[in-house]
């Protein structure tokens, strides 16, 4: 499968330690590894927006209603075309788009979560940009996402030692 992924990154995060191409191919990765159908010919587009523990911590309350700081956050904007199973709409122009949705990130919690995994903070942040990316494509907390994400860490692993 040839995925054309574009990505907007905005927010602050350590571009030293995770370059723009870091996030397309975990989120290529995951695509492929999902079992989804994308169009060949139609960018995949995902938003990524990084936050700060505060401003995290408030999306959490305001979209999710709890009050607390959390690692991801995925809000989905797409559908399913009926016809051909493949994830697409049509804009206003005529031209098929396929905006997945919007992925916040909270650097220094999953920075924190990583120490207390005991796994490096870039294994991590695959881990957890895979899961978010999953929950865009709408899967839920189970052993196909958990197996999945494992699958993605396992081949940034490879590409990595």
């Amino acid at each position: 499968m040839s995925l054309i992924v574009k990505l907007t990154i905005s927010g602050r995060y350590s571009q030293k330690i995770f370059s723009p191409d870091f996030f397309h191919e975990v989120c290529r990765d995951t695509l492929e590894c999902s079992g989804e159908k994308f169009s060949s010919d139609i960018p995949v587009s995902v938003d990524v927006v990084f936050l700060s523990s505060p401003m995290m911590r408030v999306l959490n309350r305001e979209r999710r209603g709890k009050d607390s700081v959390t690692d991801v956050l995925s809000f989905s904007h797409h559908s399913v075309n009926a016809n051909s199973g493949v994830r697409f709409w049509i804009d206003e122009k005529g031209n098929r788009q396929c905006f997945l949705g919007q992925i916040f990130l909270c650097s220094s919690y999953i920075r924190d979560a990583a120490v207390a995994d005991g796994v490096t903070f870039p294994k991590e942040m695959v881990y957890i940009f895979s899961h978010g990316v999953l929950h865009l494509l709408g899967f839920y907390h189970g052993p196909e996402m958990f197996g999945i994400q494992d699958k993605v860490c396992d081949r940034f692993l490879k590409r990595v030692e």
